[in-house]
């Protein structure tokens, strides 16, 4: 079998086709941007890199500039066919604002320069937290959002890796 470089957003299908900018309002019920191997196929992810667009202004201790940390966070989990976590990544403790995403992958850069739009770049290298997540057949890596994102211009989850 051939090894391919894999780049692809998360998104609502799982397998590219789906929405993949996470800005919604999510706040009633969980939604879930994703990504899992078709069958037969076996994809490992070194990195995902979150990026946040927002107006400008804000801080660490909201999430964009919404005005405030989101209620219930942002969970990021690797889970079976039957939607049972094999891994918490965030280790139950929710992503909540700008800030929370340096506690889990130190590298964060905000994009600031003066005029117009801020830009929030997160890189979350798996294999210096431990090792390369690897996904199988009926395996998934997921982004569980349960809060209003409505207040951001764009919300991406890419990973990257190889298939």
């Amino acid at each position: 079998m051939k090894t391919v470089h894999l780049s692809r957003y998360l998104d609502t299908a799982g397998n590219g086709t789906g929405t993949k900018n996470a800005v919604g309002n999510y706040a009633g019920a969980v939604e879930e941007f994703y990504i899992e191997p078709g069958a037969g196929e076996v994809f490992t992810i070194t990195r995902m890199i979150v990026t946040i667009e927002d107006t400008g202004g804000g801080t660490a201790q909201e999430y964009g500039n919404i005005g405030a940390a989101l209620t219930n966070g942002i969970e990021v989990i690797v889970e079976n066919e039957h939607g049972t976590t094999i891994m918490d990544l965030t280790d139950g403790v929710p992503v909540k604002s700008n800030g929370d995403w340096a506690r889990l992958c130190y590298d964060v850069n905000w994009l600031d320069k003066g005029s117009g739009n801020d830009y929030i770049t997160v890189r979350w290298t798996f294999a210096k937290s431990g090792k390369d997540i690897v996904l199988e057949e009926g395996q998934r890596l997921t982004v569980q959002l349960n809060d209003s994102f409505v207040g951001l211009i764009t919300h991406y989850f890419l990973v990257q890796g190889t298939q």
